[in-house]
């Protein structure tokens, strides 16, 4: 039998220090999901996913950048690459996503939009299908929500950094191992600016850069570097999406 509760949702960019409400249904069954999705907060994150215009978007960038990586097959070995992308803190606990939104926006625009703009743009849950669609609106890039399990995340960011166009991961932040709570659950915005690949005969793997905009925390404010693997355990322990 489905067991049917009051749902309550909240995504925050702390570990308990403020709370913002996402979505309140009162009457959820958070078994009740759409085929294709893993979660009902996966499908809260982005209704839109499988709308038949962002599959055809995203299977548009997924064939190109297929097209790239083939090329790009020897000349990854030791590679890598940064983007001059500027770090802007978040203005509260919980507007990561908008200022991940800012630094991109602005990078890519050189314009500096509020995060106030931002965040009401996003919209009601900071959901990665709010911020993708800001960015696409304020950019005029091609921005798409993704899940790791679509296309993967060390490829994503390969093509868009030599593109330059820097990324917007959505990690459990505590997975990240900056200084937030191992425990529990820190939904997290954070923007990728660059990768490094391992060299022949290395033991380790390659990784990924991010600025984190969480002031709060000053071990975790600012830049980092993250193995590949790592960041998609991260990622998928939070909604799985990623920002391309």
């Amino acid at each position: 039998m489905k067991k049917i509760i009051s749902y309550f949702l909240s995504i925050f960019c702390v570990f308990g220090l403020t709370l913002s409400p996402v979505f309140a249904n009162d009457d959820y069954d958070a078994t009740n999901y759409p085929d294709g999705y893993d979660s009902y907060e996966q499908y809260l994150n982005d209704p839109d996913y499988y709308n038949q215009d962002r599959v055809k978007q995203r299977e548009g960038k997924i064939a190109a950048a297929d097209s790239y990586m083939k090329t790009r097959a020897l000349m990854r070995v030791g590679a890598s690459k940064y983007l001059n992308v500027t770090l802007f803190p978040q203005e509260t606990d919980y507007w990561c996503s908008a200022a991940s939104a800012q630094m991109v926006i602005y990078y890519l625009t050189g314009t500096k939009i509020s995060q106030g703009t931002l965040i009401n743009e996003i919209g009601a849950g900071y959901t990665v299908g709010g911020v993708a669609k800001t960015l696409r609106a304020h950019t005029g890039a091609s921005y798409e929500a993704q899940l790791t399990s679509g296309y993967a995340l060390g490829n994503a960011t390969t093509v868009d950094i030599d593109a330059g166009y820097p990324l917007i991961y959505n990690p459990n932040a505590g997975l990240l191992k900056t200084g937030y709570p191992i425990t529990g659950k820190t939904p997290h915005y954070v923007v990728g600016y660059g990768y490094r690949y391992n060299t022949f005969g290395s033991t380790g793997e390659s990784y990924v850069s991010y600025l984190d905009p969480y002031k709060y925390i000053s071990s975790a404010y600012g830049k980092h570097e993250i193995s590949v693997t790592n960041m998609v355990k991260a990622v998928n322990d939070n909604t799985g999406y990623y920002i391309w």
